[in-house]
């Protein structure tokens, strides 16, 4: 028997305020695409900021949306959640840095 890599990805509970932030996020970022679906996958607190994963699925393409910040990433050019979650995730604590830095400046 040839075992599974697949990663199942399993829903988690999520509030109408929650996806209606997500699917309006999406239009607004791909206003070309309809929303056919959007589902909680993951959340990760890292440093005190929790950082959701959600799988958007569009008429077109699928898509991770990743909060604190919101951002999309395309499920082709980061078919792993693990993957965008790092890039995401460094990202942000990347972008925090430096606006503590600069604001450090001005004081």
């Amino acid at each position: 028997m040839v075992a599974s890599h697949a990663t199942v990805l399993t829903m988690l509970p999520a509030t109408e305020g929650e996806i209606e932030q997500v699917t309006g996020y999406m239009r607004s970022q791909a206003p070309d695409r309809k929303v056919t679906f959007v589902q909680k996958v993951y959340s990760e607190n890292v440093l005190h900021v929790r950082h959701d994963v959600w799988d958007v699925h569009t008429n077109v393409d699928r898509w991770w949306v990743l909060t604190q910040p919101m951002n999309l990433y395309s499920q082709e050019q980061f078919p792993n959640m693990d993957l965008a979650v790092t890039f995401h995730i460094g990202c942000a604590f990347g972008f925090r840095a430096a606006n503590a830095s600069s604001s450090r400046q001005y004081r």
